[in-house]
């Protein structure tokens, strides 16, 4: 049988493997697609160090970065587990899910992961067995 690769069922790119406060980097151009209240709530803003660093490393410049929730998991496969994951994704991942700022989102959610594609392949498989190491310790 072949294996279905629909992001509405999954989420797994958008969980966080550790427990981190920051999910993805923000560009200049980023943040101007997202609403004021969506800023307040879910950005943080790097500091002036952050961005001399990135400018010598010939990087983007990162302005910001989204932030993360703990979310405990209500229907699913992983029900009553506790997940760490962006905090613009919603519903229950591995179930339902859909993300609030899907048409806004940033540059390096846009380019990082499609659906089926290697590195969505490689996430998934590290997703799942994260989820097997917490059910044996379980």
């Amino acid at each position: 049988m072949k294996e279905v690769f629909d992001c509405r069922a999954c989420g797994a790119c958008c969980v966080c493997p550790q427990d981190q406060i920051e999910y993805c980097d923000l560009i200049e151009t980023d943040l101007e697609l997202l609403s004021d209240g969506f800023i307040k709530k879910n950005v943080r803003f790097t500091t002036p160090f952050q961005g001399l660093l990135d400018t010598l490393n010939h990087r983007r410049e990162v302005t910001a970065t989204i932030s993360t929730k703990w979310v405990m998991i209500r229907t699913g496969p992983l029900k009553d587990y506790e997940m760490n994951y962006c905090a613009a994704l919603r519903g229950s991942v591995m179930n339902r899910v859909r993300c609030s700022i899907y048409a806004n989102r940033p540059v390096v959610c846009r380019s990082a992961v499609e659906p089926g594609d290697r590195n969505c392949k490689e996430i998934r498989r590290a997703f799942f067995q994260t989820i097997e190491r917490l059910k044996e310790s379980a």
